[in-house]
């Protein structure tokens, strides 16, 4: 018998449809300041703003006391902080040279990646191609610049990553713990390298912009992923998230006055279709590992054998 996290009955609770939107939202509407943010203090600057600031957000209103009931739950989330750190500099720098709509479509290349390899179906392979031929859509326009393809394709492969350890992290801990860890050892890394930008945001409107993108581009959407990933099965999010290219197109055109061509916007089409249907026509979840095993103990003399079970309040 095991027990589960109190996180994660409270996060089933929760239409993981709705979580996802509110991540695309929020991270589009992030990705869309970060433009603005770039331009003051740089690629690396903005990243590291966006995990730090997300540090300090996600401390305040959680107020978090993590605890590693082993090496490999520590090893865990530093591993999440590190993908989180080298994505977010990948993704700003393949939005600069690719444009928000394509930069998020070429990232959603991971998700999908995850999905195949963890497609259990028959139909969640079908919806995987569906909308990988939307993405081929959305990105057959145009002139592509190969630097920004080289950034999009590592921050597709980090994005990957971040979907599957951002599930074990959630699994692992209770709340934000987890993610505060995360955040904390990607501010480390990424500190190094942003520090010839932080003059940059001794400007008020830049340091107002780096608020905005933190909360928008980081802390929501992190927080609204580790609740969804405890929900929904691991293929179904990844499909899911090609709603994404279809939020950051409608993003940029929007916010930024990017315009993508006709058959680009049938891909996007393709893209939400395969999203929504996979959702729609998915099984059960796999249920989360719990956070611990019940663990029985040696009743003392005379002691009721049911009080003798230890029961832990969640992981982490």
């Amino acid at each position: 018998m095991t027990a589960v996290a109190p996180d994660v009955r409270r996060d089933r609770m929760v239409n993981p449809l709705l979580l996802v939107a509110v991540q695309m939202i929020s991270l589009q509407v992030g990705a869309a300041v970060a433009v603005g943010l770039m331009a003051r203090v740089g690629v690396v600057g903005a990243a590291f703003a966006r995990v730090a600031i997300a540090t300090a957000v996600v401390g305040l209103l959680f107020r978090p006391r993590p605890r590693f009931p082993d090496r490999r739950s520590f090893l865990a989330a530093a591993g999440l902080g590190v993908v989180i750190a080298v994505m977010n500099t990948a993704y700003f720098g393949a939005v600069v040279h690719l444009g928000l709509g394509l930069a998020t479509t070429v990232e959603f290349l991971g998700p999908f990646l995850v999905a195949v390899i963890s497609a259990g179906r028959r139909l969640d392979v079908l919806w995987s191609l569906v909308a990988a031929g939307g993405v081929a859509l959305i990105a057959g326009g145009g002139s592509v610049s190969a630097v920004g393809l080289a950034l999009g394709f590592l921050a597709a492969g980090c994005r990957a990553g971040y979907i599957l350890l951002t599930r074990a992290v959630g699994g692992i801990f209770d709340r934000a713990d987890g993610l505060f860890v995360a955040l904390l050892v990607g501010t480390v890394v990424a500190a190094p390298f942003a520090v010839g930008s932080l003059p940059g945001f001794a400007d008020p409107d830049a340091l107002g912009m780096a608020v905005a993108v933190a909360v928008f581009s980081s802390a929501v959407p992190y927080l609204c992923d580790m609740a969804t990933l405890r929900r929904l099965r691991t293929t179904s999010f990844s499909v899911l998230l090609g709603l994404s290219p279809a939020v950051s197109a409608l993003a940029g055109l929007l916010l930024l006055d990017q315009r993508l061509a006709a058959a680009q916007w049938i891909g996007v089409g393709g893209v939400v279709l395969a999203g929504t249907a996979s959702v729609l026509t998915a099984a059960e979840p796999d249920p989360i590992k719990p956070a611990a095993p019940i663990k029985p103990t040696e009743p003392a003399a005379g002691e009721p054998i049911a009080s003798a079970v230890a029961v832990p309040g969640g992981g982490g």
